[in-house]
């Protein structure tokens, strides 16, 4: 019987948070800390999605929701973590 060459790959389906809009980054203290690499983002998607494997995987993240009074939609404020 002859062996089958067969290969096995992981992939992710990613849905991409919104960017808040430039005029508020002013408001998004975590970008003063570039080691933390923390920034705020809308707590809303982007339509559609994207495929990728996990060779394209750079990091994951934690996040939070936050509220800051000078911003009038929902954020998150999202971490990266190494992969």
């Amino acid at each position: 019987m002859k062996k089958k060459n067969t290969t096995t790959e992981t992939f992710f389906i990613v849905k991409q948070y919104k960017a808040i809009p430039k005029h508020y980054e002013k408001y998004d203290a975590f970008q003063r800390f570039p080691v933390v690499a923390g920034r705020l983002y809308r707590r809303s998607y982007y339509d559609g999605e994207t495929i990728i494997s996990i060779r394209e995987l750079l990091y994951h993240f934690a996040l939070a929701s936050i509220a800051i009074p000078e911003i009038p939609f929902p954020c998150i404020v999202a971490l990266p973590l190494d992969r």
